[in-house]
């Protein structure tokens, strides 16, 4: 997960076109939408939301996501005018390379090598792995996960909650024929989640500090 590698382009792209408070404001907020929804990209929000959230005009976000989207960081379309506008993250295409609009889950595993079917230890669903992992706790399409491997994601720090989360996100995704095994693509996702909620602390200190600052400017000219 390259979440942070985000924010740190922000930066690096900010050095030369000096973004305002409400643009940082602005585009930290359409990260954090991005984030909620899984890195689901493009994503849509509705214009009064995002002025209510951040306190601002519609002028004034009008200003804002044309200089993020010259900046190259976002893009944005509306149709006949339609205030629920589609965002797409730029850079979130380079490091999530499998994100887009049928992506629900918003997650890619980068394609790693995959063993052939039926021939390697790490595919869990081989006949021959399959007596020794108990009831099946979860199965769909062709996929399964076994109340053994839960217990193995359990111990390993992750609640029922966040398991059964991730296997509904994997369920929805519709490219989840690719995958092989249930248990490994859940801790993937899994660990995924968790590197991104770390991150996040950091990346939202900034953030709250941006609208702070946009806030107490705004107040000066009330």
């Amino acid at each position: 997960m390259n979440y942070i590698e985000l924010i740190n382009n922000f930066w690096d792209v900010q050095d030369e076109h000096q973004f305002t408070t409400t643009d940082i404001a602005l585009y930290f907020y359409l990260l954090k939408i991005g984030n909620n929804l899984r890195w689901t990209n493009p994503f849509r929000r509705i214009n009064a939301k995002i002025t209510a959230d951040l306190g601002i005009s519609k002028p004034t976000l009008d200003r804002s996501r044309n200089k993020l989207k010259q900046a190259g960081l976002i893009d944005f379309k509306t149709t006949n005018g339609n205030a629920n506008v589609t965002y797409t993250i730029i850079n979130l295409q380079k490091y999530f390379p499998g994100g887009g609009m049928g992506n629900s889950a918003g997650y890619n595993e980068g394609k790693p090598a995959a063993p052939a079917e039926g021939s390697g230890a790490d595919n869990i669903n081989t006949k021959k792995t399959k007596p020794n992992q108990g009831e099946v706790y979860r199965a769909f399409a062709h996929l399964k996960i076994f109340e053994a491997e839960v217990s193995q994601l359990q111990q390993a720090g992750f609640t029922k909650n966040q398991i059964d989360s991730v296997l509904d996100a994997i369920e929805n995704y519709k490219k989840n024929k690719n995958y092989t095994s249930l248990y490994l693509t859940a801790k993937k996702w899994l660990e995924k989640e968790k590197d991104c909620a770390q991150k996040e602390k950091a990346v939202s200190s900034k953030a709250d500090a941006a609208m702070d600052s946009h806030h107490s400017f705004m107040q000066n000219f009330k």
